[in-house]
Parts: C-alpha cells; sequence; structure tokens
C-alpha cells in the first residue's frame, strides 16, 4: 500500500514539471524589436515555457526607432493577449500562463514632413503680426508656427492642417511636392506618407475695389468686401468681381448696379495688371426704384432678365430697360399645374419693361388646369391616353370641362406564357371611353388587371389525344390561382398510361393549380385499332354495304400488324406476321396484313346474317368490327390511271389494258371483281382455281352500259385466282375514245362505276 502511494507521488510531480505554455511575443505594428529574457528579436517569436516560469519582455534603450529619415517608431506600452496594459515603462516582468498565449509591444508609426519655405528675400516671422510670413502645421498633439524650413514629425493616420500666411506685397502662389497643384493657403489632410513640401510666393499687385457712392459693398472671388478694399493679388492672375445687388446704405437709400469702370459685365474676370502697379475698380451705383412682376396666383416662377424666379418685388434703377416672360404653362411646388392667359398690360407673353416710377407692377394671369393620373394596376402594360401610349402610368393637364379619351388594352403579355388580362376601369367605364376634367383637384383612373397564365397540353405520341378543360377557355389562359381539371381524351389507336409535366397519376382526368404557366403532358400507348365499318369489299368502295360469302374482304385500322407481308398465292395461309382474323371459332385465309390494313377471303360457306370479325396480333390487344354477310355485293377492281377509276382489265390475250394499250370497239374483254355470290359448283376456300375447271356464278349477271344492258360472255370464277370473279364482255361497236363506263349487276346489286380506255375505231 505504502509503495503505491508513492508510486502516485512521484508519477504527479514529474507531470506538473512537464507542461508547458505556448506563448508568442510579438510587436504592433511588425518590424520594431523586442528583447526576450535578454535576447533580441524582430516581428513574432513563439515561445514553449513551463507554467507558472517567470519571464522579462522589455525593449532597446531607445525611445524611437528611425526605420528611415522619412519614418519612426514611437514605444508606447506592452499589452497583454486581453489588450490590457502592462504597467508604465518598456521593461516588465511576465508570469507564464495559458491564460495570455501572446503579449505585444505596442508602438505608434510617425511620418515626417519636410516644410521647405525661400531661404532670403521675404520677411519672415512669428511674433511681429500680419505683416510677416509664417506658416502654421497644425497637428493633434500640437500647433507649431515656422519661418523657415524644418522636419516635423505626426503620427500616421492623424489629420494635419496647414495654413500659410504671405508677407506683406507678396502672395501665396501653391505648393510643389507631395501636395503638388494645391493652391490654397489653407490645407488640411490625412498624413499617411512621408511628405514634401515647398511654398511658393510671388511679388503681389494691389487692387483697389471702390463703389459711386462709396462705402458700398462688392464681390471678389464670391467673397463680399466693404468699400474701399485693397487686395493683394498676382500679377497676371484672374479674379471674378461683381456687385453686391440690391443693396442699401448707411442711411436706407436702395442702390443697384449700373457699370464699372473697367467696362466689364455685373460680373466678370478680373485679370491684374504689373507687381506693385496699384489699380482701382469702380462699381458705379444708381438709385433704384421698387417694381412688382408676378404671377396670379401668386408664386409662380416667371423669367426676368432671363433668370427664372417666383421673387415678386425687384429694385431696378429708373429708366432701366427689363426682359420679362411667362412660359406658357408650369407647375408650382405642389405639383398644381397652370396656362398663361395674359399679362396685366395685355403685353405678349414675353415683353421688355422700362421702369419709369415707384410701384410699377407687371402681373402675368395664370389659369389652374385639372390634372388626371391614369395608371395600370400591372406594371409594364401600356395605356393610351387621347391617342398616345401612356407606359404603366402617366398624368395629363387639361383646362376644366375638357375630356380626355382613355384606352386600355384588353391584354398585355407578362413573359412567355403569362399575360395582364384587362378586368375594368375604376370609374366602371368601357375599356375605351372619354373622362370628363374637373376643376383643380387632381383625378386619379385606374384600369385594374388580373394576371392570367396558359396552361399548354400535349400527348406522347404526338395527336395521340384530345383534351377537355373544366372550366373551359378560349385561349387556354386562365386567371392565376384558377384549379383547372384536365381529362385526356386518348384517340381510337391510343391508351392513356400516365401524365408528365405539370400533373402526375395514371387516371386520365387530374386538376392544376394556375399559380404560374402550366404544361402538361399524357403520355400514351399506342393500341390497335379498326376504323368504323372496318371491314369492306377489296375493290373498294359500293353501292352494297354488306359483304359476300366467298368474296376477298379489306380491314382497315391502326396497329394492326408489326409491318406489311404478303402470303403464299395459293393455298392461303391462315397466320400472316402473327396475325390473324377469327370469325367466331374460324381462321379466314389472309392474302396479306399490314399496320393499316388486313386483306382476307370469307368463307363461300357462310350463311346471310351479321358476323364479327376478330383481328389479333400476338401480344396485343384483339380488335373486332362487325359485318353482314348478304349474297352478292359485287365490287370491281380498279388500277392507278390517274384520278379516272379504270377498271382492272385484260384483252383476249391476257395483257392488261390500260391508256397506252385500250380496248377497241368490238372486242372481248375480261374484267375482274369480287363479292358477286356462290358459284354454280364448289370451289375450296383459300385454293387458286385451277385452269381446268370452269365454275360459272350462281345467279344472272349483267353489264350496265349508260342505259344499255348487256350479257357477258362469260361470269365466274377467275382461274388461277382465290376469291376473284371474272366477267368477259364485248366492247359494244358504238363506244368512242376515250373510255367506256360501265357497271356489273350480280342477282339485281350492281357493282362500283369504272371506266376502260377506249382505243380510236379503224376507219
Amino acid at each position: 500500500m505504502w509503495r503505491f502511494t508513492v508510486c502516485l507521488f512521484v508519477a504527479g510531480s514529474v507531470w506538473a514539471q512537464d507542461k508547458v505554455v505556448s506563448t508568442r511575443i510579438f510587436s504592433e505594428p511588425p518590424g520594431a524589436p523586442f528583447i526576450v529574457d535578454g535576447r533580441t528579436y524582430r516581428d513574432s517569436a513563439t515561445f514553449f515555457w513551463p507554467q507558472n516560469s517567470k519571464h522579462v519582455l522589455s525593449i532597446p534603450d531607445a525611445a524611437a526607432l528611425s526605420t528611415s529619415d522619412l519614418a519612426r517608431y514611437d514605444f508606447k506600452e506592452w499589452q497583454n493577449s486581453a489588450g490590457v496594459k502592462m504597467l508604465d515603462g518598456s521593461s516588465i516582468a511576465i508570469t507564464a500562463d495559458a491564460a495570455n498565449p501572446f503579449y505585444k509591444s505596442v508602438w505608434r508609426l510617425f511620418y515626417s514632413i519636410n516644410l521647405r519655405l525661400p531661404d532670403a528675400g521675404l520677411p519672415f516671422a512669428c511674433d511681429p503680426g500680419p505683416a510677416w510670413g509664417k506658416v502654421y502645421i497644425n497637428l493633434p498633439e500640437s500647433d507649431s508656427c515656422y519661418t523657415a524650413s524644418a522636419l516635423v514629425w505626426g503620427e500616421a493616420g492623424k489629420t494635419v492642417q496647414v495654413q500659410v500666411n504671405p508677407p506683406a506685397g507678396w502672395v501665396f502662389l501653391g505648393w510643389v511636392g507631395s501636395m503638388d497643384g494645391a493652391s490654397g493657403p489653407n490645407l488640411s489632410f490625412t498624413l499617411s506618407r512621408p511628405m514634401s513640401m515647398l511654398a511658393r510666393f510671388g511679388l503681389a499687385t494691389r487692387v483697389t475695389l471702390a463703389t459711386t457712392p462709396p462705402g458700398l459693398q462688392l464681390y471678389a472671388d464670391r467673397t463680399v468686401v466693404s468699400t474701399p478694399a485693397t487686395l493683394d493679388w498676382v500679377e497676371g492672375s484672374q479674379h471674378t468681381i461683381g456687385p453686391v445687388e440690391p443693396q442699401r446704405d448707411e442711411v436706407g437709400a436702395v442702390w443697384v448696379f449700373d457699370s464699372w469702370s473697367d467696362g466689364g459685365a455685373a460680373h466678370h474676370a478680373y485679370t491684374v495688371g504689373p507687381a506693385n502697379v496699384g489699380a482701382i475698380v469702380t462699381a458705379r451705383f444708381a438709385p433704384g426704384l421698387t417694381v412688382t412682376v408676378g404671377s396670379e396666383p401668386a408664386g409662380l416662377k416667371l423669367s426676368v432678365d432671363g433668370v427664372s424666379t417666383a421673387n415678386r418685388r425687384f429694385n431696378w434703377a429708373s429708366g432701366s430697360r427689363h426682359a420679362i416672360s411667362a412660359p406658357a404653362e408650369l407647375a408650382d411646388a405642389q405639383g398644381r399645374h397652370y396656362v398663361f392667359r395674359s399679362w396685366s398690360n395685355g403685353a405678349a407673353a414675353t415683353q421688355e419693361v422700362q421702369v419709369a416710377a415707384a410701384d410699377q407692377a407687371w402681373i402675368a394671369a395664370y389659369e389652374c388646369l385639372g390634372s388626371l393620373t391614369v395608371r395600370s394596376s400591372a406594371t409594364g402594360v401600356t395605356l393610351s391616353v387621347d391617342g398616345a401610349d401612356c407606359p404603366n402610368s402617366c398624368t395629363v393637364h387639361r383646362s376644366a370641362g375638357s375630356q380626355v379619351r382613355v384606352t386600355a388594352p384588353a391584354a398585355a403579355p407578362f413573359g412567355d406564357a403569362s399575360r395582364f388580362d384587362f378586368d375594368g376601369w375604376s370609374d366602371a367605364g368601357a375599356a375605351e371611353h372619354t373622362v370628363d376634367i374637373g376643376g383643380a383637384d387632381a383625378q386619379t383612373l385606374t384600369a385594374s388587371y388580373r394576371l392570367s397564365h396558359r396552361l399548354s397540353a400535349s400527348s406522347n405520341p404526338a395527336a395521340g389525344a384530345n383534351f377537355r378543360f373544366e372550366p373551359a377557355s378560349p385561349d387556354n389562359y386562365y386567371a392565376s390561382g384558377t384549379s383547372v381539371a384536365v381529362i385526356a381524351q386518348p384517340r381510337p389507336n391510343y391508351q392513356f398510361r400516365r401524365w408528365d409535366g405539370d400533373l402526375t397519376g395514371t387516371l386520365r382526368s387530374g386538376v392544376v393549380k394556375m399559380s404560374a404557366p402550366r404544361a402538361v403532358c399524357a403520355l400514351l400507348d399506342r393500341v390497335a385499332y379498326l376504323s368504323p365499318a372496318a371491314a369492306r369489299n377489296a375493290a373498294g368502295e359500293t353501292p352494297e354495304s354488306g359483304l359476300a360469302a366467298g368474296s376477298i374482304i379489306s380491314i382497315y385500322g391502326d396497329d394492326l400488324a408489326p409491318g406489311v407481308l404478303a402470303g403464299p398465292h395459293s393455298p392461303l395461309t391462315q397466320t400472316l406476321n402473327g396475325v390473324t382474323v377469327r370469325l367466331a371459332n374460324r381462321l379466314l385465309p389472309l392474302f396479306f396484313v399490314s399496320p393499316g390494313q388486313v386483306n382476307a377471303l370469307l368463307p363461300s360457306d357462310l350463311s346471310e346474317g351479321d358476323y364479327t370479325a376478330i383481328v389479333r396480333w400476338e401480344g396485343h390487344p384483339d380488335v373486332s368490327t362487325g359485318f353482314k354477310v348478304v349474297r352478292n355485293a359485287p365490287g370491281l377492281f380498279t388500277q392507278p390511271l390517274g384520278d379516272v377509276p379504270y377498271a382492272l382489265a385484260t384483252h383476249a390475250s391476257g395483257a392488261l389494258v390500260t391508256i397506252d394499250a385500250p380496248a377497241q370497239p368490238g372486242e372481248t374483254v375480261t374484267v375482274f371483281g369480287t363479292g358477286f355470290g356462290p358459284y354454280q359448283g364448289m370451289a375450296l376456300d383459300g385454293f387458286a382455281i385451277p385452269e381446268a375447271v370452269t365454275l360459272p356464278l350462281a345467279d344472272p349477271v349483267q353489264v350496265l352500259i349508260t342505259e344499255q344492258v348487256m350479257d357477258p360472255e362469260f361470269a365466274g370464277a377467275a382461274t388461277g385466282q382465290v376469291g376473284v370473279v371474272a366477267v368477259r364482255f364485248r366492247v359494244p361497236d358504238f363506244v368512242l375514245a376515250p373510255s367506256l363506263e360501265f357497271r356489273v349487276s350480280s342477282n339485281g346489286k350492281e357493282s362500283n362505276a369504272v371506266a376502260l380506255p377506249i382505243g380510236a375505231a379503224a376507219p
């Protein structure tokens, strides 16, 4: 137990001796030396001392440290890290302590002012009075008078004031050196660097300013002087002299300026003559008469001798002439506008008057105008006032009883998809109306506008949907803050997936708040779609809306197949490109499939009645269309030969009848179609009719040429084809070029009308 206690004691003693603190010693401003425990340092030094150890801080013996002839440091005091002054004197004892991480020696920086005065020739002395020259340099510490060149020290950052009193007969010309260009005898500046200042002096010319009558006052360099006044000015220098007017003499008489002895204007620049040659300049005054030039109402500014003034009383010399002018329109201090009507003497607005006696008066009569301020509640809206643009706000002034026409635009743009919509005038007037101007009272008319934003709706893919908005808007702009329901209405071959933009969700409807321009986008998926009456005769539009059993049909829609693919000629296949067409549980033979059209063969054993065809593209939703099966629904195939529906026809040789190879009168041609009804024998659905097989139609067939009815030579199944009917007939001899229009009927049901190119008959 004893050993354990001793070990703890020894360990604790070692720890206390090893504890050190960091202490930084530096000067402020940097650069001044200091001594720590007898050793000299500069700028800054950091020491690691044992806690509570003792140390001595001091500075060199010299109280001031000169860094050059231009600047020096003066020691001020030691301070600890809390900014507390550490006793007086340049040497202090400190105890190392973590509570005081630094000590600093504080110095004051001084700059020199090198004052230079002329060495000889000028009388300088501080005591004999104002006739002797002297220079005062006033520092915060002292004010000193100097009569010769001297080196003056001032603390950096302090304000220095310099005053120059030249000797009698001399004038101060200015400074050369640090204050080069300064010409005034009084200077004030902040000492921020060493200064060098040479004072320049020159011989003076004595100029006496006088008046007649004597004793009146004049301006000399904008300073009022009482005459006679003798001034010392530099030869060749210029000085502004002028009269003080009006003014009264000692007995109260009024005097007004008349002329100068040197012929100058009332206020002019006087050029000083040679040195030591005196000069007298006299201002002549004349007795003044008090007259009135004013306005009714009083206080409006008129032009008097070219000066705008609201004064009413003037002191002018008898017989003098003056120009007075009344502006056509002016405003008073309260902003009221006035229009000139007449002078009291009936003269023109601008006139010259002559003073003939005291108390003369010229009064300009003005009419106060009414004012109308037209403004908009919305920034950036340009209104119209009497046909002139009024950007946001403007004020017009008119006589009482007059009218002003104001116009507010129905809308004004505010950014790309926002605008201000006109809501009405504060006087409840129409967007364009007239306003009556009242009396002097100011009127204000405000056009109120509401902020509206555009709601734009689109779909992806484009044009895949229509949109309905509640409430509706003619241009999709809505007042700010309006809640608008947006309903997407996909087109038949599109299915809504979700919203994008300022709407989210998978429902076809949503609500947006129009606190800013909004844009919504309906994301859609393409789906298979069958057009209305999608199943039609493959030959085209025919008079009969039904479809015949055993005929070729076309089913029209969108996204019915991944691409265009034709099947084998014979036998037909029941699946093409993953697409099938089904009637109940029967698959139809297919000719070809494409995204927009599928051609198939109706079974020949279908009874008359209503049926539904289901188109399936594997992996996509089924689509279906209804149609009616009838016994006869003939249609003739056509070939593209311009805008005329020319029949698909062949010559007896089997070559196509074309415009370049037309049929001839009396020639036998064959035309082709489908949907003519049953055959007299049985054909295998989906298989081409063999060349050796003849299958006439079961029902009577006729060729209809205008009003003539012809029996064909043959009407039955086209050999080598599936679902195709061939009708062979002789072209009448009476047919003339260029074409023969005809139809074919089966059991009384007519086909579409087609044309046959006809060549010219042989001579």
